[in-house]
């Protein structure tokens, strides 16, 4: 009878360090999704960044290039870039920053916008990959740079078309083409100065959104960290085997407590049971006792 309590008390202390190990299996599954999602999280939102950077780099060659030699190709790039981000156009077919416009700036491809494509302004995207306030108070100032700088290109688009008067510094609806202005324009001092400025305030988000994805990934690197620990130490604790094992033994020790008989001798003199060990015969073992 006090074999048969034991038994029960031992077998319900197996069930429940099984339940716990198996709990512990699943937070740590969850603890590495959420590192792996972390990790896509910061992958993208640096994506959206350096897209960003990069644009700004787009469009001040397009301006040059379009006062330059007066294609018209380049001022339709510059106003899709805008329009792409703002929203108010869909991404071209098959849509890949880092290497769209430069092949269609080389003629490599030709641009063209799908009639009913995937629309999603910059803010919008920003949203979705979680971005901090801090973040768009950054955006902010990328904005206004680039605000500051579109007051100059407008002017020189203007002059490229004659719509622009360089003597009375006013627009006008009828006038001569003014290229060498439109170019000087874009190549000053004070153009490039803004420029300078919209890649310290496109930096200056780049660097925001590092420092939060990291510390959004690093805490997920030490919630998995924690919940490995104790799964570690119960992993040595049965001799480097995993929990499949675990559970094939726990069943293996239930069964043999269930089946040992009174003797003499106590539990403890009698030795804890080990599932690993080849059980052997009773004739056989109280012939070597």
């Amino acid at each position: 009878m006090k074999l048969r309590k034991v038994s029960a008390w031992f077998s319900a202390l197996v069930l429940l360090a099984l339940g716990a190990n198996i709990w512990l299996i699943v937070q740590i599954r969850q603890a590495h999704l959420d590192m792996l999602a972390s990790q896509g999280y910061r992958q993208k939102a640096m994506a959206i960044t350096s897209e960003l950077h990069q644009e700004t780099e787009q469009l001040a060659r397009l301006v040059q290039a379009y006062t330059i030699t007066g294609e018209s190709r380049y001022l339709l790039y510059y106003y899709d870039i805008i329009a792409i981000r703002k929203g108010d156009k869909p991404f071209p077919e098959q849509f890949d920053p880092v290497t769209y416009w430069d092949d269609a700036i080389a003629e490599r491809i030709v641009h063209r916008l799908p009639a009913n494509g995937k629309r999603q302004s910059l803010q919008e995207r920003m949203k979705a990959q979680g971005f901090s306030k801090a973040e768009f108070a950054a955006l902010q100032e990328v904005l206004a740079a680039n605000d500051s700088m579109t007051a100059i290109e407008t002017i020189a688009f203007a002059a490229m078309q004659g719509l622009y008067d360089p003597v009375n510094a006013d627009f006008v609806s009828d006038g001569k083409t003014h290229r060498d202005f439109a170019s000087a324009k874009v190549h000053s001092k004070e153009y490039n100065l803004l420029k300078s400025n919209l890649s310290h305030a496109v930096q200056k988000l780049t660097k925001a959104t590092d420092q939060r994805t990291q510390e959004e990934t690093a805490k997920a690197q030490k919630t998995l960290g924690i919940l490995e620990q104790p799964a570690a130490d119960l992993d040595a604790q049965h001799g480097g085997r995993c929990a499949a094992s675990v559970a094939i033994d726990t069943r293996q020790s239930i069964a043999a407590v269930a089946a040992l008989k009174p003797s003499g001798k106590t539990g403890c003199q009698r030795g804890l049971f080990d599932p690993r060990q080849p059980r052997t015969k009773r004739g056989q073992a109280s012939g070597s006792g």
